[in-house]
């Protein structure tokens, strides 16, 4: 402080320095030895001070006081901070928008790190002393990093902490799904869904892009998709989603692809057998289905024939229809087949005819020797169809004492006995129905007298 003080006779003397006015803000203390004052303000004081000393020369002249002003300028603070960013994306932080200097001249030009982040790093804009802060690659969690800032006139701050929280992005992983023609289905989309946060928010789930063949809706709460195929499409079709998680950290989109597979179609088939008779019957030889892959050992038999037995060969899917014994009439039983993929047709029906064998009855009669006969073989005869045809009658076993011969349109048989026999003789025949069911073969006795 003596440093610019002065005595004509050169022996100026530092160690009389006297305080003579303290100062108002502070406090002062005099090295008795070289008469340098430490001068120390107020806690948190900010602004002008001063206080007033002499010296004197080593004869022990004293000086007039001399006045010492002092300007206590405000260190800047720097304030903690706080900024969130996802996963592999970097942030600008304005890090000195909330510090202060009581001056009013902080200079965020003066920005420095004083302590690196572990998880990632940062660059200081030279001008704005805006930080960016770059997490590394994959990496999510918290990170923290120091600075301090000066003012206009170089005080420094104490260091500030800024701590980021690196987020992950949640992770929307493609999704495939089956359902039937013309049948809606429920995707839980988010099921395989992750988040390294842990705080995935399925009700967040975003249609990002269109199904074309069909619609979708979304579960507001569940994010559970519900998808339409349009009516009688079959195929591929596909949208795509995002999901975010509770920080608002949105996914990449995901795919959902779905198959609509079509539902085969069972056609109602109609076969005929005759009485008694089993029948086998190709059942799916007139379904069809549009993904080509119809499965004929998927045969289901779903409703049983009230006068028959049906059993389905489990390869071909071929089915035997066996009449009750004696019945005659209509019969009917339902069936189903699936596709490979599992789809299964609505019920068709099978009708099945079973007509009657028409019953030839044995007949007789008697002419003279050397005379033919005519015998109306089928008068006796029956059909329980009502359609038996006399034109079908066939001789199948011929007499050994004379020959016959069939009237094509009438069936009736002329027996004509061999030249001067006499005694019985013998022939047997059949006939059919309309429907070509042929009976039994019936004999015809005749006398020769």
């Amino acid at each position: 402080m003596t440093a610019n003080d002065t005595d004509k006779d050169g022996d100026l003397d530092p160690s009389t320095v006297v305080i003579t006015k303290q100062p108002q803000n502070g406090t002062i203390s005099v090295d008795p030895i070289t008469g340098e004052v430490t001068y120390t303000p107020n806690k948190g004081y900010v602004g002008p001070d001063q206080f007033e000393y002499t010296v004197k020369d080593k004869a022990g002249n004293v000086s007039d006081p001399a006045t010492v002003v002092i300007d206590i300028t405000a260190n800047p603070v720097a304030v903690d901070d706080s900024a969130e960013t996802k996963e592999d994306t970097p942030i600008i932080i304005d890090v000195t928008s909330n510090d202060s200097d009581k001056d009013g001249d902080l200079d965020p030009s003066t920005v420095v790190i004083t302590k690196q982040p572990k998880n990632g790093t940062v660059s200081v804009d030279p001008i704005t002393g805006e930080v960016t802060y770059t997490p590394n690659k994959g990496y999510v969690g918290p990170d923290a990093f120091e600075y301090t800032v000066k003012d206009k006139a170089g005080n420094v701050s104490d260091p500030a902490t800024v701590v980021v929280e690196v987020s992950a992005n949640p992770v929307a992983v493609d999704d495939s799904a089956e359902t039937k023609e013309d049948t809606p289905i429920i995707i839980d989309v988010t099921s395989n869904d992750s988040d390294k946060d842990g705080d995935l928010d399925p009700s967040t789930v975003v249609i990002t892009k269109q199904p074309q063949n069909g619609t979708v809706s979304v579960d507001p709460i569940t994010g559970e998709v519900t998808y339409t195929p349009n009516k009688g499409y079959v195929g591929p079709d596909q949208f795509e989603y995002t999901v975010k998680d509770k920080a608002g950290n949105v996914s990449d989109p995901a795919t959902v692809v779905i198959d609509i597979t079509a539902n085969p179609v069972a056609v109602d088939d109609s076969a005929e057998t005759k009485e008694n008779t089993p029948i086998i019957i190709e059942v799916t030889s007139n379904d069809t289905d549009k993904d080509g892959d119809l499965d004929p050992s998927t045969v289901v038999i779903t409703k049983q024939p009230q006068n028959g037995t049906v059993s389905v060969d489990p390869i071909t899917g071929e089915v035997t229809y066996t009449p009750n014994k004696g019945y005659v009439g209509p019969d009917a039983f339902e069936y189903t087949v699936k596709d490979k993929a599992g789809n299964v047709s609505d019920p068709a029906t099978v009708v099945i005819d079973i007509t009657a064998n028409p019953v030839a009855v044995d007949d007789s009669a008697e002419t003279k020797e050397n005379t033919p006969i005519i015998i109306d073989v089928t008068s006796n005869d029956t059909d329980k169809d009502g359609d038996l045809d006399p034109s079908t009658v066939v001789i199948t076993k011929q007499p050994q004492n004379g020959t016959v011969s069939v009237d094509p349109i009438t069936g009736e048989v002329t027996y004509t006995p061999n030249k001067g026999y006499v005694g019985p003789d013998a022939f047997e025949y059949t006939v059919k129905d309309k429907a070509g069911n042929v009976s039994d073969p019936a004999m015809v006795v005749i006398d020769i007298t």
